[in-house]
């Protein structure tokens, strides 16, 4: 009959005076079904068929790298004998040195990734575009790529459309919005520059500047100044008193006949109707006045005793803070002499025409204008995460900036104060603010993300975890301002395992 690890029909042998004769039987080898070298990534179909005596020699499949010696052979015991062999994933190349992944506008989680690990390629802050995710298959053929693969179609990472498109955002913090600005900065993507300059009636202290659209959304470079260039003095006559003497672009000033005859005139300080020349216009129509007949309103070449000055004007309110009056023509005021009172630069007067006031004996006299502060609406503070309660703050009155839900001060910055200027501009220089860091997002081990370290406002995506496979697409969750994600999770299915499953005879 056959030894232990073969099989063969038993043969019949005859004693015969003391001699045994007979046929050798047929034996053959018994396949071995117990011990094959097995594992995550290793082969052993070679010694599939392997029969008592026979060698073999166990690989590794695709994507992973031998450690030991594969060589086994059957016993007859069934098992095989015992190796030191195992198979370990492959490690891929660096993602970041091929060409189509590199620059400013792609980040991605492909480091260190092995064989079978997916990871993923996305657009950085302050671009826009779909993620795309892809496998590491550090194989031969795929190294070229660094071993990277499309998720989706199995094309190279090198191929022609595989990384992202990523094109940049517009930049809509610190806009130019100073009174008297022009720049061609609106609607500038990430990455580009504008030319900041004055529009007519203004100039620019020091030249143009280039600002640049930044990854957070924010122009980023030194604000030129803005200045009101101003009209040149009139020559009304000297029959004509006025307070229009040094009159930048935007301003109004009245003028009005030292006679009294006639009604005050409004001017304001624009170009003319070629664009090119700034002058003083009349509102409506020119001053015009006729000599003789009327109470002299204004003479401040009378030599009298006593006449009106500043202190006169402190003594009748109009210096008080906030008051918003204009009264230059009532200083140096001969006594018995008439001026007007109007609003400040800055103040809209509710009245029709200025108020005349009166010097008697040093002091001055009359009704008070009704001035009302007008709202800066240029230059408010702006900035990433910058807030404030600058809105409908007139002439004269201050505001703060700070930082919003989800931002802080940056280190050596505190809150800032902006106070209203008369030609409509928030004087004042807005703090840095850096967005703070979410919550950490709890995942299961279903997901995998890189939603490490994210800030208000930034987003990122999740998708299946190492040994789940996505059903649909991946999900993007968004840092919200109270410090929390929002979003949805994809749905992932377990893979079933296919390695390491036990084949062994007597096992089930």
């Amino acid at each position: 009959m056959c030894g232990g690890g073969y099989k063969g029909e038993k043969a019949k042998w005859k004693c015969f005076a003391g001699n045994l004769s007979g046929a050798l039987p047929t034996c053959v080898g018994k396949p071995c079904k117990r011990g094959h070298p097995r594992g995550l990534g290793v082969d052993s179909s070679a010694c599939k068929y392997a029969i008592t005596g026979e060698s073999c020699t166990a690989s590794c499949k695709r994507g992973y790298t031998p450690t030991g010696s594969g060589n086994t052979t059957c016993t007859a015991h069934g098992w095989f004998t015992p190796t030191d062999f195992w198979c370990q994933p492959a490690l891929c190349g660096n993602l970041s040195s091929l060409t189509a992944f590199q620059g400013p506008s792609i980040r991605h989680s492909c480091e260190d990734e092995t064989f079978g690990r997916k990871c993923l390629a996305r657009c950085a802050w302050g671009y826009k575009g779909s993620p795309v995710r892809l496998m590491c298959d550090a194989a031969a053929d795929t190294m070229v790529a660094q071993g990277f693969i499309d998720k989706k179609t199995g094309l190279l990472a090198t191929a022609q459309g595989v990384a992202p498109t990523c094109l940049g955002r517009p930049c809509r913090y610190r806009m130019p919005r100073m009174r008297g600005v022009s720049h061609d900065c609106q609607g500038k993507l990430t990455g580009e520059s504008c030319t900041v300059s004055s529009s007519a009636g203004f100039t620019v202290v020091g030249g143009s500047a280039t600002l640049t659209c930044g990854l957070r959304g924010a122009f980023e470079g030194p604000m030129p100044v803005i200045s009101s260039a101003s009209c040149p003095d009139p020559s009304f006559g000297s029959d004509v008193a006025h307070e229009c003497t040094s009159k930048k672009f935007g301003m109004n000033c009245w003028a009005y006949c030292k006679t009294g005859s006639g009604a005050a005139k409004k001017y304001v300080c624009y170009m003319g109707g070629s664009g090119s020349t700034l002058d003083l216009f009349a509102v409506t129509s020119n001053i015009s006045c006729t000599g003789g007949g009327g109470r002299l309103l204004r003479d401040s070449g009378r030599q009298l005793v006593a006449s009106c000055t500043s202190a006169s004007a402190t003594t009748a309110g109009l210096d008080a803070a906030g008051g918003g009056y204009s009264f230059g023509t009532c200083l140096d005021l001969a006594d018995g002499s008439a001026c007007i009172v109007t609003c400040a630069d800055g103040y809209n007067m509710s009245d029709a025409t200025p108020p005349t006031w009166t010097c008697t004996s040093a002091a001055l006299s009359g009704v008070k204008p009704t001035c009302v502060p007008v709202a800066c609406t240029y230059n408010l503070p702006g900035g990433v995460g910058v807030s404030h309660n600058c809105s409908g703050v007139g002439t004269g009155s201050s505001c703060i900036a700070g930082c919003g839900d989800g931002y802080a001060l940056a280190s050596g910055f505190s809150l800032q104060s902006f106070s209203c200027n008369w030609d409509g501009n928030f004087n004042g220089s807005a703090p840095s603010c850096v967005a703070l860091p979410c919550a950490t997002l709890h995942l299961s081990a279903y997901y995998q993300s890189d939603c490490a370290n994210i800030t208000t406002g930034s987003s990122c995506y999740v998708s299946c975890g190492y040994g789940y496979e996505l059903s649909g697409n991946i999900t993007q969750q968004t840092c919200e301002t109270n410090g929390t994600f929002s979003g949805s999770v994809p749905s992932c299915m377990p893979k079933l395992c296919t390695s390491g499953v036990p084949e062994d005879a007597d096992l089930n």
